[in-house]
């Protein structure tokens, strides 16, 4: 069991310096773009807050913060330590000068963060100036380290003369006899003071403020477009991008009643690979692919936003008006590019709603060579998936499993059935849906009997038709009442026989296909429930 702790608890702490790592990117986000605002930079302002997904309307930077006032405190930190103004930019070299656009620069520097780098133009000479830098600075460490270590027991041994006075030190005036204890004590990492009495507490998480500033922060943070070749594949990859969702759907696992085998696979697939990566290697490898099918309103796109919710991935909202072009050529430019884009953005997962419009089988009878094409660049690159590291998860959903295309099936590793809600999950529906608004005697279990066949939908049409009967016999009230009328209006409680004419009123739709559905299960799939 200690062993599982030990596990647990360097997850637990990679998690929390990740969110840390992300807190600390997005906080230098909004300090540039509010020092983009004072200083008039106003298109740059504009463009900024589009490609990082940040407003100043949402959040600002904190009173007295700004990059200005922290690049003075470095300046006057780095030259009280060691004696010297820092050097913070450079002069650019001769090999330098005949470098390529910055965009590219930048496309090649971010694509190079990512396992994967997408497909583009080399890495140019200034790139490669770059990298020996960072060669020669990463073989200057111990050096560099072994000259703190000795500059740190001199500063400690060594008086300074008194005619230096006090020093502006992290925001702190200190005088002469406290400036090593003072900047010890100034130092901070991540917000929080570096000292014997916190250094403990270090992988604790921060409480209340750091919630606070979690919660400032609306959205996910977006990364710069890399460079993809040609300006036409950066046109698709800016179309595909818009498809992202950058806002939380707000779906918890516990939100959706019942299906807990689709559930627990959904876990294994995204969930459970990234907080312990270490325990899904070789054959444990995650599912590369899983497909949602059903009857329609049962909830397979309601377990996707969870999946949004839940995962700590890069979501991508694919329907087929996102790779489907009227152009010739466009519609397998347009696939490549998204998954260009998911490794980019790893981990990520791919949602492709209603699949069954875009990857029916091949072969028959009217096909477009265009839609063959699309079909083929899709399986390749699906298939590429399987056959390499990256961290990509497809997720598909249908209500026609029998049309899609075989190598689709393969490639989708498993075929997860999901069937309408049981007795039980209805019951949990109509709770959550009429609780607070029956009356105490009523008890819905007996409405979830007469309810079988019914979708999860057809759930919720059902509850909003028992709770539009007290609101129709109001508004008929409220026609009637004389207008000096002082009689406050309210709704009444659901009764026995609103609930009876709801559910005469409410037909089932997801009737249709059960025996090619039992006859899919038995061939490709596996119950979700």
């Amino acid at each position: 069991m200690s062993v599982l702790q030990a596990i647990k608890s360097q997850n637990q702490a990679r998690e929390l310096e990740d969110r840390r790592l992300q807190l600390r990117r997005r906080n230098l986000l909004v300090l540039i773009l509010r020092h983009l605002c004072d200083q008039g930079y106003v298109q740059a302002l504009e463009k900024l807050c589009t490609e990082a997904n940040l407003s100043l309307a949402k959040v600002d930077a904190a009173d007295n913060i700004d990059l200005l006032t922290i690049m003075q405190e470095y300046e006057d930190f780095y030259e009280f330590k060691f004696g010297r103004r820092p050097k913070l930019v450079r002069s650019v070299g001769a090999e330098e000068v005949m470098a390529p656009s910055v965009k590219t620069v930048l496309g090649q520097r971010n694509a190079s963060e990512s396992s994967t780098r997408p497909p583009g133009k080399p890495v140019s000479g200034a790139m490669a100036a770059r990298e020996r830098r960072e060669k020669a600075a990463a073989g200057q460490l111990d050096r560099k380290s072994e000259a703190a270590a000795r500059r740190k027991a001199a500063m400690d041994s060594v008086k300074l003369p008194p005619e230096v006075g006090a020093q502006r030190v992290a925001g702190v005036t200190v005088s002469s006899e406290g400036r090593a204890a003072a900047c010890h004590d100034a130092m901070s990492v991540s917000g929080r003071p570096l000292s014997s009495t916190t250094a403990s507490t270090a992988g604790v998480p921060d409480g209340q403020d750091g919630a606070e500033q979690a919660g400032l922060l609306h959205g996910r943070l977006l990364k710069p477009l890399p460079d993809l070749g040609s300006s036409e594949l950066r046109e698709l990859g800016a179309a595909i991008m818009r498809d992202i969702i950058q806002q939380s759907p707000a779906v918890r696992w516990q939100d959706v009643a019942g299906l807990q085998e689709a559930k627990r696979l959904l876990q294994e697939a995204v969930v459970l690979p990234l907080k312990y990566p270490q325990l899904f290697t070789g054959i444990l490898a995650p599912w590369k692919g899983v497909l949602l099918y059903g009857p329609p309103g049962t909830g397979k796109t309601l377990l996707a936003r969870a999946v949004a919710s839940e995962c700590q991935t890069t979501f991508f909202n694919i329907s087929a008006s996102t790779i489907v072009s009227k152009y010739r050529g466009d519609s397998e430019k347009l696939v490549r590019v998204l998954f260009d884009l998911a490794r980019y953005h790893e981990p990520s997962t791919i949602f492709l709603d209603e699949c069954d419009a875009v990857m029916g089988a091949r072969g028959e009878g009217g096909e477009h060579e265009a839609s063959r094409r699309m079909k083929t660049e899709l399986l390749t690159q699906m298939d590429g998936l399987q056959q390499s590291g990256a961290r990509i998860f497809v997720l598909a959903a249908t209500n026609l499993p029998w049309q899609l295309d075989a190598a689709l099936l393969r490639r989708l590793e498993k075929r997860i059935f999901v069937p309408l809600p049981e007795c039980t999950a209805r019951q949990q529906m109509l709770e959550v849906l009429l609780g607070a608004r029956c009356q105490p005697a009523i008890s819905l279990a007996d409405l979830a009997e007469g309810t079988a066949g019914f979708s999860g939908c057809d759930v919720a049409c059902l509850a909003k038709e028992a709770a539009m009967r007290p609101l129709r016999r109001l508004m008929a009230q409220l026609e009637v009442v004389p207008p000096s009328s002082t009689a406050e209006p309210s709704v009444d409680q659901i009764s026995q026989t609103d609930l009876q004419a709801a559910l005469e009123a409410t037909k089932p739709t997801a009737h249709v296909h059960k025996s090619k559905y039992e006859q899919f299960t038995s061939q490709y799939g596996q119950p979700g429930a």
